[in-house]
């Protein structure tokens, strides 16, 4: 049986395939780590003073309380007792009272009493740093926070701001949508951003957990006209950019969440200048307010469908890639740890 000069073509074809290339990143949760970031939790205004809510969060569960002098506290939401979820049961001053034998704990985490009166055993529930920043209740995933979650330009006391939540979550880590922003080919074909990158890459400051410059272009389709901004990236879970937009101060943080391995929940805040405070001021500070989230909204709708099927994995990387590179890079060598993990799970 002789072979073909079509076969013969073809084996020669398969041989001369180059091979698939792909570098895959350590996914959030692999090896039973995360990396050390903030990560939003809540709404600010979802927790009055003397409230507690449980929320999801890497791979198990917290409790988000706030005292009475209204600080914030995030505790793992298990009690070390049985193991009943704290979030089903209440705030009683400044502690959480367990709703199956009422136990309580104070904002330390430590046991402050028992119901029956047995002594207070020396066990605790693990908390987590936290901050009640910009409309948004943060906590980081380490013993101790070592960067800060990024400020506007403006003082926030200056800012009008308005937070939401973008739903539903996406199938896939925050690093992920992270970087987005140093992908210079995406910004230009998906979101329609002329730019010069070059400028951009050579006025961008890099440190061990964040990525910021000026990015200053236009869009090129009817989404708007010019704009001029600094936007960055910290950690592998915040995206900023600030500046003007129509002539006007604008800025969104987009802080995303990890409400379990694997996905991410987005949330939009969104600020600009307060004014005189007139009815006239208000309803301009609304209209550019609804504006800048119709906006966001818009352009996360681009990637919507990219990031809900996306398998991450550089391949052929090209000469334009040479900042997304770089923030891979940081991904790849950031810091990761689990320090509350047997506590959350």
């Amino acid at each position: 049986m002789t072979t073909s000069a079509t076969q013969r073509q073809a084996a020669a074809s398969v041989k001369s395939r180059p091979p698939r290339i792909a570098d895959r990143l350590p996914a959030e949760g692999e090896n039973g780590v995360f990396t050390e970031s903030w990560f939003p939790l809540c709404k600010s205004s979802e927790i009055a003073p003397g409230e507690m809510r449980g929320i999801d969060f890497l791979d198990g569960r917290v409790v988000v309380m706030r005292d009475q002098q209204g600080k914030v506290h995030v505790l793992s939401a298990y009690c070390p007792h049985v193991g009943a979820d704290l979030s089903v049961g209440k705030v009683v001053g400044d502690q959480i009272q367990c709703a199956f034998h009422e136990w309580r704990f104070n904002t330390d985490g430590y046991v402050a009493a028992t119901a029956i009166g047995d002594p207070a055993p020396k066990a605790c529930l693990f908390k987590y740093p936290s901050a009640d920043k910009s409309g948004i209740i943060w906590a980081f995933n380490g013993e101790e926070p070592w960067w800060d979650i990024p400020d506007f330009e403006k003082p926030n006391d200056k800012l009008a701001i308005r937070v939401e939540y973008d739903v539903p979550i996406y199938p896939i880590d925050p690093w992920v949508i992270c970087a987005n922003t140093p992908d210079w080919q995406h910004i230009k074909i998906v979101h329609k951003i002329a730019f010069d990158h070059k400028q951009y890459r050579d006025c961008l400051v890099w440190n061990n957990y964040s990525m910021q410059g000026r990015l200053d272009g236009y869009y090129t389709d009817n989404k708007g006209g010019a704009i001029e901004t600094k936007a960055g990236i910290f950690g592998t879970s915040i995206f900023i950019m600030q500046g003007y937009f129509a002539g006007r101060w604008v800025g969104i943080l987009t802080p995303f969440g990890i409400p379990k391995p694997g996905w991410t929940q987005t949330y939009f805040i969104l600020a600009t200048e307060k004014g005189d405070g007139s009815e006239e001021d208000r309803q301009t500070i609304s209209k550019v307010l609804a504006g800048l989230y119709h906006l966001a909204k818009v352009q996360v709708g681009e990637d919507k469908p990219i990031l809900r099927t996306i398998k991450y994995a550089p391949g052929y990387l090209t000469a334009s890639d040479a900042m997304l590179a770089k923030y891979l890079k940081l991904v790849r060598e950031f810091p990761r740890s689990h320090a509350g993990g047997e506590y959350i799970r």
